[in-house]
């Protein structure tokens, strides 16, 4: 069985928003923030992070769903993925 590949590590992505700090790209830090939040709750509550293979898994990804509303917030909407 082919393996996906595996997401990079996003950390690089969040040093490079900083250092383009302006209005917009604020709101991009923010989703990118509460989408890491998210993506950690996840990880814990399944018992492994993506691609992981574990014996104990409680449960199991099945991919992302786009909010049906905006998450409104003081830098404006912001379109959040939601864990299927």
């Amino acid at each position: 069985m082919v393996q996906p590949k595996r997401k990079k590590d996003n950390y690089e992505e969040l040093v490079k928003l900083i250092r383009q700090i302006s209005p917009g790209n604020l709101q991009r830090l923010l989703e990118f923030a509460i989408g890491e939040f998210i993506e950690v709750e996840l990880d814990e509550k399944i018992g492994a992070k993506s691609y992981e293979r574990r014996e104990g898994r409680n449960n199991y990804r099945n991919g992302y769903r786009v909010r049906k509303e905006p998450l409104k917030t003081g830098l404006g909407d912001l379109w959040l993925k939601i864990p299927k």
